[in-house]
């Protein structure tokens, strides 16, 4: 596992390729979801990606954040999310942002990383080493 960067409220990691972040905080919101859209954006520099959120720990992500994430990925670029969850409440909270946000990049989550990393290496390129 190799980290890029490291935070209170997020850090992002590489492993296999693909970009994995977690949020450390319960409620997640619009300021920070917008701090990890900018890490994106700068790491990536426009390039095509897929990415992991491991969404251990989080119960609640506000009504502006959850907007703010469904519309700021652009669908040319963004190739895939796969979101590993760890409960029912996670699982609750991934499936009213399917139903209602309407999320621009393709989305789906998992019960375990092994299946989440299974369907975005189906998705990505290039490789996220030849990114950086």
């Amino acid at each position: 596992m190799n980290y890029l960067f490291n935070s209170d409220t997020h850090s992002f990691w590489e492993e296999d390729g693909i970009i994995f972040y977690k949020y450390h905080i319960k409620i997640v919101d619009l300021e920070t979801v917008k701090k990890v859209d900018s890490f994106k954006r700068n790491i990536l520099g426009g390039k095509p990606y897929v990415y992991g959120v491991d969404m251990q720990g989080v119960s609640s992500i506000t009504p502006d954040a959850r907007k703010f994430l469904a519309t700021s990925d652009d669908k040319n670029y963004c190739k895939g999310t796969a979101v590993i969850v760890h409960d029912a409440l996670t699982r609750l909270i991934v499936t009213f942002y399917l139903a209602f946000d309407k999320p621009v990049c393709p989305l789906k989550f998992f019960g375990s990383k092994e299946k989440a990393i299974a369907w975005l290496m189906e998705r990505k390129e290039p490789a996220f080493s030849e990114l950086i």
